[in-house]
């Protein structure tokens, strides 16, 4: 009877051994996977790190912007991911600085108008431009 006792006893512990092995394997792996970014099919999985000044893009366009822009989707203005590839960088400065001579349009179909931005250096604009990159 004791032998069995022995077995038995030998047997939980061992189990409970191998569970907590696997669990710690498992925690090992979810560090690994939330220490480096995945790639997946060319693109980041997670937001690839910003460079200095585009750190300072995105803190002013939050400041500046993110009441009407999103990055990625329409909101009461448009989405500004990718805006320098249709417009030139001088023609975003003169936008926003209500220079009519840029080339983009002023009001949108509801009529709204963006707001002008003396505020702004050339510089400000450029690293808000990087950071809608």
């Amino acid at each position: 009877m004791k032998a069995a006792i022995s077995i038995f006893i030998f047997l939980i512990s061992a189990g409970m051994a191998v569970l907590y092995l696997v669990n710690v394997k498992e925690l090992q792996v979810v560090s690994t996977i939330e220490k480096q970014p995945q790639f997946i099919c060319g693109t980041y999985s997670i937001s690839p790190p910003l460079d200095e000044k585009a750190t300072v893009g995105k803190q002013l366009f939050k400041v500046n912007c993110a009441a009407c822009h999103k990055l990625h989707s329409k909101s009461t203005g448009p989405a500004l991911r990718g805006i320098h590839q249709r417009y030139t960088t001088v023609d975003i400065i003169k936008f926003m600085r209500n220079d009519f001579s840029s080339t983009i349009k002023y009001t949108d179909e509801r009529g709204y108008k963006c707001t002008s931005f003396p505020n702004l250096s050339d510089q400000d604009i450029q690293s808000i431009l990087l950071y809608t990159h």
